[in-house]
């Protein structure tokens, strides 16, 4: 920590691990984390990036959250969006009708009912959509578990809730959200009725995204829907 030196400008990036100022490294799978040594790439590693590492790809569907927010319809012929050969409202895989509050929607927009989603992630046989070959996430709850804990995490460093703060998160800080943010969609996309709850908070207090208070409700709305007392 010693090694920390004044920002000097908005393009000196942080070391995620020592935080030390000059980090000229950057995680070449993610390409959203810097690193001052390989030996702090290393151990960061270790430690818990492994698990939380996101290609680009990977975090698109925050491309997709305007279309997913508010549009139960939409989610529903995700099928024929993403290239399916199917634009009805039956789910690909038991072929029974979708309902609403059970429709998974996948970052490659495919929609199938919650249970067979989770069925398919339970016997681990194909860990991929049956309709475009896209490889599933690691499923909302891990999603949602990852996300918190890093959000948490800046929570502590940012100082709680003082809004003041949030306005000037250092780079190591605003990828942290990033990512935050991406897991926080894929899981609400994927019905996650907590995630959907959390990611309306978030953009309720502008804690590393623009404040939108309209969003917020959307989000909140479909928690809401599930049952989500909360909300």
């Amino acid at each position: 920590m010693s090694n920390k030196k004044k920002k000097n400008g908005p393009n000196v990036k942080e070391c995620a691990y020592c935080e030390t100022i000059g980090a000229h490294l950057t995680c070449s799978k993610c390409k959203a984390i810097s690193y001052c040594s390989k030996a702090c790439q290393k151990q960061h590693w270790k430690n818990g990036h492994k698990k939380l590492c996101l290609t680009p790809e990977e975090r698109r569907p925050l491309k997709f959250t305007p279309r997913g927010v508010g549009e139960n319809s939409s989610n529903l012929h995700g099928a024929e969006e993403g290239g399916g050969d199917s634009g009805d409202t039956n789910c690909p895989l038991c072929l029974d009708s979708l309902s609403v509050d059970a429709v998974c929607t996948l970052p490659c927009k495919h929609a199938f009912h919650q249970e067979c989603v989770e069925q398919l992630r339970k016997h681990g046989v194909q860990q991929v959509c049956p309709l475009c070959r896209a490889a599933l996430s690691p499923g909302p709850e891990k999603l949602f578990g990852d996300a918190v804990r890093m959000y948490v995490t800046v929570i502590h460093q940012v100082g709680g809730d003082q809004q003041v703060s949030w306005q000037f998160l250092t780079d190591s800080q605003r990828q942290k959200m990033v990512m935050v943010i991406g897991m926080l969609t894929s899981a609400a996309t994927e019905s996650h009725a907590r995630a959907q709850y959390q990611l309306g908070s978030i953009y309720h207090s502008g804690h590393g995204v623009a404040l939108d208070v309209e969003k917020a409700a959307q989000w909140w709305h479909k928690a809401a829907d599930q049952g989500y007392t909360d909300s």
